[in-house]
């Protein structure tokens, strides 16, 4: 009973992204919060859909997509937030690479819940992608304080949500119902929290614009997602 009140409010969460944007009256040019708001969207539909007709939707090909969307889009804010040319073409390389992995992974192989190792890669994928955003921000960037931007609160979502349910998606299918319904709680408040901080992250990105964060420092890596 707790399990699924606390799914359903996981579910719910991603709604707060596509809210705050109609709240903050933000326009389609923040190119950010559009992208963000986007994501809410996507990924209650996704999950919502999911839940409702569970029985209906072929597990492998819906936990294969649903990993390859959140991946798809975890890498994509940190190779728009970076500057290193090389680098960003090493992204690209690395996600076609997963891409086609995944699309091997989900037609070829049986898993009974998750695609726990797909889920191992992209976790280890992606916080090679942050630890090298905080890199180069500390490197190129003076006189700011790192959580005055966006982007760390972006990562720091990320990293609590991978991190807090990295070791029970590589275990998940060889738990009982048991074991899952109760380690399970721990993975939903994460994601939870991961919702929260992405939210808090479109705040930061109005309260410091990036005209004002560019004006303290020589060069800083390119967070503005007009670029894109």
């Amino acid at each position: 009973m707790f399990t699924n009140i606390t799914s359903t409010i996981v579910i719910f969460s991603y709604l707060i992204l596509p809210l705050y944007f109609i709240l903050s009256k933000a326009r389609l040019k923040d190119k950010l919060m559009v992208l963000l708001a986007l994501y809410g969207i996507l990924f209650f539909a996704l999950l919502f859909i999911y839940r409702s007709f569970e029985s209906h939707i072929p597990n492998n090909y819906f936990q294969g997509i649903y990993t390859l969307l959140e991946y798809s889009f975890f890498s994509y804010i940190f190779w728009v937030n970076t500057h290193n040319k090389p680098f960003k073409k090493l992204i690209i390389v690395v996600s076609l690479l997963f891409s086609l992995y995944q699309f091997f992974y989900i037609t070829s192989v049986k898993f009974e819940r998750l695609d726990s190792i797909s889920i191992g890669i992209e976790t280890i994928l992606v916080f090679i992608y942050i630890f090298y955003f905080f890199y180069e921000f500390s490197k190129n960037t003076k006189d700011v304080f790192i959580y005055n931007h966006y982007g760390f609160w972006l990562a720091v979502g990320i990293m609590i949500y991978l991190g807090g349910s990295f070791f029970f998606y590589i275990l998940i299918n060889s738990l009982d119902e048991n074991e899952v319904d109760k380690f399970g709680t721990m993975t939903y408040v994460a994601e939870i929290i991961k919702n929260l901080l992405f939210a808090f992250s479109i705040y930061i990105y109005k309260k410091h614009p990036l005209k004002q964060t560019r004006n303290h420092s020589k060069k800083i890596p390119n967070l503005d997602m007009n670029l894109i």
